[in-house]
């Protein structure tokens, strides 16, 4: 699962380079060299396996389905505690404080609005 920067993330950023200077900048420049080096290494892996993502790499290496499913079920779940509630959250303030809507029939509108997006994209291929 790969993630770019997201709105939470370049908020996050601003604010610690707000608060503590250049130190983030060097932090997160740092990390795209990592990132880079990281790609050199296990990209070929991936290639020479043959697979797309990580569970498929899982079922190839171990064998079964077990630990492609025990993947597949962490991933998600830390996805929903770690991601989309930061974002529903972050998006819900927003509303709050631009339109003074409640923060729960904001939540709730966020969550429309994503499942609107995500029926109308599938219904259209």
């Amino acid at each position: 699962m790969s993630h770019s920067a997201v709105n939470v993330d370049i908020i996050v950023s601003i604010g610690s380079g707000a608060s503590n200077g250049i130190g983030v900048a060097g932090f997160e420049l740092n990390a795209s060299y990592v990132l880079v080096i990281l790609g050199w290494v296990f990209l070929p892996v991936y290639i020479k396996a043959d697979v797309f993502t990580m569970p498929e790499f899982l079922k190839k290496r171990f064998g079964g389905d077990r630990i492609r499913l025990y993947q597949t079920v962490l991933a998600l779940i830390l996805s929903i505690f770690t991601k989309i509630s930061v974002d529903l959250y972050s998006g819900a303030i927003f509303l709050n404080q631009a339109l003074g809507w409640n923060m729960y029939v904001s939540i709730i509108a966020l969550v429309a609005l994503a499942a609107v997006f995500t029926i109308g994209c599938m219904l259209k291929d």
